[in-house]
């Protein structure tokens, strides 16, 4: 009995992707899934959140703040310049139920 309720308050583990010297092969943004942007990465790594399940979309970005914005503006910046860069998720599904968040850009 003590195992079972020390297994109920573990906190499911969720893990976010992280994805090192990698180019975005795609961007998308449409009005019928809102104020976001997806994005492709040229990797065939799928992302390891437990609740991604696009085969083609690595990340969503949300565009309600100026951070967002921010990072909007760098995710062009690193298309249009072809520069490799590292990408973090979020481990979570928050903007689109079946593709990760993205946390993180750090461009070199």
């Amino acid at each position: 009995m003590r195992f079972l309720i020390l297994l109920l308050l573990v906190p499911a583990v969720s893990y976010s992707s992280e994805y090192n010297n990698v180019t975005i092969s795609r961007l998308m943004i449409d009005k019928a899934y809102g104020n976001k942007v997806f994005v492709e990465l040229s990797t065939s790594q799928v992302p390891t959140a437990e609740c991604h399940q696009s085969n083609g979309w690595h990340y969503a970005l949300g565009l309600s703040d100026s951070i967002d914005e921010k990072m909007y503006a760098m995710l062009l910046t690193l298309q249009a310049s072809g520069k490799s860069a590292r990408f973090v998720g979020t481990g979570r599904c928050d903007l689109h139920d079946k593709i990760e968040t993205l946390n993180r850009v750090e461009m070199k």
